[in-house]
């Protein structure tokens, strides 16, 4: 089985980029699946000291062997990709965004999860729901993603929050004691 590097862009990242690289390569660790984390690029205002402080395991780079696949997050289009992805080894792209589900749709699949929702944490607490890992997410990955979905749907005020992100703090909430007045 080919080790699955989990990344997002080259660019600047913020809480969803470190929440759903880190809980991902989690997620397909519980499946068995050889991964690691990426996480290039510097980290944004988003994620403070306190964050960092839960000791998310993520890389800052890699070096491609050639036999890996990737999967990336929070962003799809390939343009913005870190170089060492080769989007021709792409596993799968989770994104929150619209753009480029053409391209990814022809390219990969079903494999492609581009939906327009609040965070792309909630995606990905989405997937531990359907494979069911809820009950064995860590303590980290839980609050990374609570995190990414009150961060990037501005504690619920845009208008791109959708009920899926609600739904994602509720349910992760619970899980990470972390509640209103966090």
């Amino acid at each position: 089985m080919n080790k699955i590097v989990v990344t997002a862009g080259a660019n600047a990242s913020d809480i969803d980029v470190l929440a759903c690289v880190v809980a991902y390569t989690e997620l397909l660790k519980l499946e068995g699946k050889e991964s690691v984390a990426i996480v290039p690029g510097s980290f944004t205002m988003s994620v403070p000291s306190s964050i960092l402080a839960w000791n998310p395991v993520f890389e800052k780079t890699y070096s491609p062997t050639g036999n890996e696949l990737f999967t990336v997050v929070d962003i799809c289009d390939p343009e913005a990709f870190p170089k060492f992805v080769d989007i021709e080894r792409m596993d799968e792209v989770y994104d929150h965004r619209e753009g480029h589900e053409d391209f990814w749709k022809n390219k990969i699949g079903d494999r492609a999860h581009i939906e327009m929702v609040g965070a792309c944490g909630t995606l990905i607490w989405e997937e531990y729901k359907k494979r069911g890992f809820t009950e064995t997410i860590s303590s980290t990955s839980a609050k990374l993603l609570l995190a990414s979905v009150v961060s990037n749907t501005l504690n619920f005020k845009v208008s791109f929050t959708s009920d899926r992100d609600r739904e994602a703090y509720k349910e992760l909430s619970i899980i990470t004691g972390l509640g209103e007045s966090w």
